[in-house]
């Protein structure tokens, strides 16, 4: 059923079922206006035909011809527009021809889109941008070893890096010499010994292992005549450090008048 409500008008529908047969009180939602809502109106077979039949009857009268319509005369026609009128155009007309040129044509610029200018640039070459990456990594990697080879060698190189050089022959950076005259000295036994003193030098910036020392007399002439290995004094030699050795023989040869010392790698050839 169809609610309306008497305060704003507002319309609302709602079923049958929620108003009962006792009606209910009902409220507004739009202006809050309370009401008492009776029950919906039974409507019988016979109120429906008569409602029906109200209504062919009312369209059959709203569409009955008037009895004045064939009477009727028409409409009169419009009036003709002033004279004046017409005679304005060609004179409009003439006023632009004399005034106003016609506007020519548009020009349109010519663009090229595929033309290598702004908004467009050239592709780059990806190739080309690689192989000049590389060439600036080996120039780099050139001017790095050059600087830590003019700094500090391969020695300095190999401590810079945490790690030992690769030193085919150890013996040829140190440095061997005798801190004294060999001395002569005969026993109570009769036997003569020879007594060498000397120090090893490491001058190089790691440290290197020290071989054996090999002394060798010799005579007059410079020929080799007795020789003897001194044992190193130590296994290694630490950076810029130094370390005496000293080494006795017995049996010297009498006609031995100087002595010659080097490593025993160098002394095996």
């Amino acid at each position: 059923m169809m609610l309306t409500c008497p305060s704003c008008g507002t319309r609302y529908l709602v079923p049958d079922a929620a108003i009962g047969p006792a009606g209910r009180k009902v409220r507004c939602a739009a202006c809050k206006h309370s009401w008492f809502q009776g029950p919906p109106e039974e409507v019988t077979g016979r109120d429906l035909v008569e409602r029906g039949a109200r209504k062919v009857v009312a369209a059959f009268e709203s569409l009955a011809p008037d009895s004045d319509t064939s009477l009727a005369e028409p409409p009169p026609p419009p009036p003709p527009p002033p004279s004046w009128v017409a005679e304005a155009s060609p004179m409009r007309a003439a006023h632009v021809e004399e005034d106003e040129e016609p506007a020519g044509p548009a020009v349109v610029p010519d663009i090229n889109p595929f033309a290598h200018e702004p908004p467009f640039r050239p592709r780059r070459n990806p190739a080309r941008r690689w192989t000049m990456v590389a060439v600036a990594g080996a120039v780099a990697l050139v001017a790095l070893n050059i600087g830590l080879v003019t700094m500090g060698g391969i020695d300095g190189i190999a401590a810079r890096l945490g790690g030992q050089p690769v030193i085919s022959d150890p013996a040829s950076l140190l440095q061997l010499a005798p801190t004294g005259a060999p001395e002569r000295r005969r026993l109570d036994n009769g036997y003569e010994i020879l007594t060498v003193t000397g120090r090893i030098d490491n001058p190089t910036r790691t440290e290197l292992p020290v071989p054996d020392i090999r002394a060798e007399l010799l005579s007059s002439d410079g020929q080799p005549i007795y020789a003897w290995t001194i044992s190193a004094p130590a296994p290694t030699l630490e950076a810029g450090a130094s370390l005496p050795f000293d080494g006795v023989t017995v049996d010297v040869p009498a006609e031995a008048t100087r002595m010659r010392l080097s490593f025993a790698e160098e002394g095996a050839n």
